[in-house]
């Protein structure tokens, strides 16, 4: 056999194996998806607080900030400014579909393909409910909080569609870090954050680029 005709062959291999792999990793994510979207639609109806209970200026901010193109895309997302490399979806993979999420690349192909598996199962309004209940929050009063529900509760006294728009974003910038964030000592750093998320939602500015979650580009500029 010639080297060239054994190389033809390799890369036939090659690309077989890597074709069956793919194949494989697909089927595996649908049955993934398929297993858990009934146990976490059912989930989502226990919460007393769904997501058509946020007014429609919070839900807009929500989305704004934490996934832009939510209920455009299919479950990945790598291309808005600001959205980075996890949407709504595929963080709700993480917390249901892992036992023991381990970051690196095998682990997020197989998140991102059960994210587009469950996108397709699951619907969105399901999705942002279980987001708004799920989601780490920080501590207020030394009590860890998940979901901004229990958090407006705690934190303001109040129930999450009665807060002020200040105090609810203030929830939403904690979420991009909420051990830091809810932190007495970084006070100054949520604050400046919170003005950041203002000038997003009015248009002020945007993100620079697909990784800027701390909205640098909603930073104002030095006099």
């Amino acid at each position: 056999m010639r080297l060239r005709d054994a190389a033809c062959y390799l890369l036939l291999a090659l690309a077989l194996t890597a074709t069956v792999g793919a194949v494989w990793l697909w089927r595996s994510a649908v049955g993934r998806a398929e297993r858990i979207a009934p146990g976490v639609a059912e989930l989502a109806a226990t919460y007393p607080v769904s997501w058509s209970d946020l007014t429609r200026s919070q839900r807009s901010a929500l989305l704004a900030v934490e996934d832009p193109r939510f209920f455009e895309h299919r479950g990945i997302d790598v291309a808005t400014p600001g959205a980075g490399l996890t949407t709504i979806t595929q963080g709700l993979v993480k917390r249901l579909a892992f036992d023991d999420f381990r970051p690196g690349p095998v682990a997020k192909l197989r998140q991102s393909l059960i994210a587009r598996a469950l996108d397709r199962r699951l619907s969105k309004e399901d999705q942002l409910t279980l987001f708004v209940n799920q989601a780490a929050v920080g501590s207020c009063d030394g009590v860890w909080l998940e979901g901004l529900p229990a958090a407006a509760e705690v934190c303001y006294g109040r129930a999450l569609e009665w807060l002020e728009e200040e105090e609810y974003l203030t929830l939403v910038a904690r979420l991009v870090a909420p051990g830091r964030l809810s932190d007495p000592a970084h006070a100054d750093e949520l604050a400046e954050r919170v003005r950041r998320i203002q000038r997003l939602l009015r248009g002020e500015c945007e993100p620079r680029g697909l990784m800027d979650l701390w909205l640098e580009g909603c930073a104002e500029a030095p006099e």
